[in-house]
């Protein structure tokens, strides 16, 4: 894509090598601005002047506002894992962007920020919740979600789905701010319980310490049968 032709929207950008590549993910409220700033300036890092060079194409990617595109970049890289996003530093990093979006929404009275939680406590930190929110592109089932059913608390997620139903855990139909906030509302309306019990007779620790010990049984009886 031309830089002339790059939108002045919100959303991320790729730049891409001569064999397609991605070796840089970037994110902006104006992507034409701020793809063209990187052409158009002096370079005091002699890494981002040989990033530049090496640029032959630019996806863009238009979203509908500031937080989707900084959680669209976050997946992107995660997934590709761009050589330039390891050894340059953005000058915006992520708790700069939270601030100032929730300053700028005058959200401050609306969000709490906790910081790092330790693994213990963590049980105190999702009881204190009303619901437990992951917009992922993750595959497969993380470990934290299962915490928060758990606890009792309803979680909506995204990136994956388990064959087996369970009361409290709900799947994002669209990873949109105004799709997110929707269901959340929905959710907090129904205060359908978590089924707890189903989470602890199939998904504990426990319950998959078992289902381990019973495939080594099966397969110590198959070697004792060979022999």
């Amino acid at each position: 894509m031309e830089l002339k032709k790059l939108p002045e929207n919100s959303g991320v950008y790729i730049f891409k090598d001569k064999k397609n590549v991605p070796i840089y993910i970037g994110k902006s409220a104006n992507i034409k601005k701020r793809v063209n700033s990187h052409f158009n300036r002096k370079f005091d890092d002699s890494k981002e002047s040989i990033l530049i060079n090496k640029v032959k194409t630019i996806e863009a990617i238009r979203v509908d506002s500031e937080i989707e595109a900084l959680i669209l970049e976050a997946n992107l890289i995660k997934k590709y894992k761009p050589l330039y996003n390891t050894q340059l530093k953005d000058d915006k990093d992520y708790l700069y962007m939270l601030d100032k979006l929730i300053s700028d929404k005058n959200l401050g009275k609306r969000v709490l920020r906790v910081g790092y939680t330790p693994y213990p406590q963590l049980p105190i930190a999702f009881q204190a919740s009303d619901i437990f929110v992951l917009p992922s592109s993750y595959e497969g089932l993380p470990k934290v979600v299962m915490q928060s059913l758990g606890c009792g608390v309803p979680a909506l997620v995204s990136g994956f789905k388990i064959a087996t139903h369970i009361d409290g855990l709900y799947y994002l139909t669209e990873v949109t701010p105004q799709q997110i906030a929707v269901q959340i509302k929905e959710i907090l309306g129904e205060r359908r319980p978590v089924d707890i019990l189903k989470i602890s007779k199939e998904f504990s620790w426990a319950q998959k310490a078992r289902q381990i010990d019973e495939i080594y049984k099966f397969m110590l009886t198959k070697h004792a049968d060979r022999t």
